[in-house]
């Protein structure tokens, strides 16, 4: 009994004791000493765990933001739209000098040039975009076989052969489709990595605030709210960076105009592959291309338009007719096709330093520097969250 009595004893003034530090922590507004048990394990830990997620979560869009601005400080000047417009414009403009070449028995070495010009163009754009690399290849493909075809049409018409030179097939009409829809810049493509990492950070912060001001009763913590707004400023600021990134839109603009006017002097020249061709068909359908960038030119009121009024004004005056593609004999389709193919050569020539001086300024490709204090940024914001929390952590010592 006595020896019960006496572990009572113990046990009440052990019981005391905790009650008494509890008292006192509550007073002096600190928790009471943990056991080294608890420092390695529960709140503590928990608090450290924090600590890392909130600064890495201040890092995250910082260095992604560093890392896409980089890229986009060494991309190629040149945008996807004028890109893909470029080798529009040059397939067809092959395709046309061919043709002509071809039915009119004449060296085809313009045409090969002109071939050999868009050949190298789809080898740098297949580097530039490698995951359309298979498309643009296709296109290259098709074109060295359409080459040969028309080769061959001129060697048989150079001995006395009288049939038509052969339209395009339906495998390069397809392979030329697929150059209408360029791939996204890859300005646009950083800038959409960026604002993922930065949503990732932000909503990381967020919850380790909320999840912070639960566990410790305090509703704001300086240090996590002062890298939350941090890391919002540097992913806005990563953002506006990138999407500034690019050519400017009249040289994209250009490069579309080129393409329109030398895929309708291509199909202009279609009606040199066959006896009785379709002029209303061929009339409607080139039509189509020279509308597309007339409203183009006169949607924009840019200063080269008005230097590009008066040549693309007598290049679409002089498009062929109905009649012309379809009612003229063989002949004089021939002169005619031809006129065109030399009036593509003069517009095309002056687009083409139009489009040069105007790219002499749209450079817009961010200084990787920028990218560098972007990162910077992000090491403040994470050292504030992690003070922050840290100082919670050092609470319970």
């Amino acid at each position: 009994g006595a020896e019960q009595a006496q572990r009572q004893g113990q046990a009440q003034a052990q019981a005391a004791q905790r009650q008494g530090q509890v008292a006192q922590a509550s007073a002096s507004g600190r928790p009471p000493a943990l056991t080294r048990r608890a420092l390695a394990s529960g709140t503590p830990r928990q608090l450290r765990i924090a600590r890392g997620l909130a600064a890495t979560a201040c890092l995250l869009p910082g260095l992604v933001g560093m890392v896409e601005i980089a890229s986009a400080a060494t991309a190629p000047v040149s945008s996807p739209t004028q890109t893909y417009a470029e080798l529009r414009a040059g397939a067809a403009a092959y395709e046309a000098k061919a043709v002509v070449a071809a039915v009119r028995r004449q060296s085809t070495a313009e045409a090969d040039q002109a071939l050999t010009r868009v050949s190298t163009q789809l080898g740098a754009a297949a580097l530039l975009y490698p995951d359309r690399s298979p498309e643009i290849y296709r296109v290259g493909d098709q074109l060295a076989a359409r080459q040969s075809q028309l080769s061959a049409a001129v060697a048989s018409r150079a001995i006395g052969s009288t049939a038509a030179v052969p339209a395009a097939g339906a495998d390069l009409t397809s392979a030329l489709t697929k150059l209408e829809n360029p791939p996204a810049a890859r300005s646009v493509v950083n800038a959409q990595h960026l604002l993922i990492a930065g949503g990732v950070g932000l909503a990381g912060l967020l919850g380790a605030s909320l999840w912070l001001a639960r566990k410790t009763r305090r509703v704001v913590n300086p240090g996590l709210v002062a890298g939350l707004l941090l890391t919002a400023g540097v992913s806005a600021l990563g953002w506006q960076v990138l999407a500034a990134t690019g050519t400017g839109a009249a040289v994209d603009d250009l490069a579309q105009v080129r393409a329109d006017a030398a895929q309708s002097v291509a199909v202009e020249a279609e009606s040199l592959a066959t006896v009785t061709p379709d002029g209303t068909a061929l009339q409607s359908k080139a039509k189509g291309y020279v509308d597309a960038a007339d409203t183009l030119i006169r949607a924009n009121s840019g200063s080269w338009t008005a230097r590009a009024a008066d040549p693309w004004r007598a290049f679409a005056t002089k498009e062929l007719t109905a009649a012309q593609l379809g009612g003229a004999d063989l002949t004089t389709r021939q002169g005619l096709v031809s006129g065109r193919v030399a009036d593509l050569k003069t517009l095309d020539t002056t687009l083409a330093t139009l489009a040069r001086e105007q790219g002499a300024g749209s450079d817009q490709r961010p200084n990787a520097w920028a990218g560098y204090g972007i990162f910077a940024l992000s090491l403040v914001a994470g050292a504030l969250a992690w003070t922050g929390v840290g100082r919670r952590v050092a609470e319970y010592r």
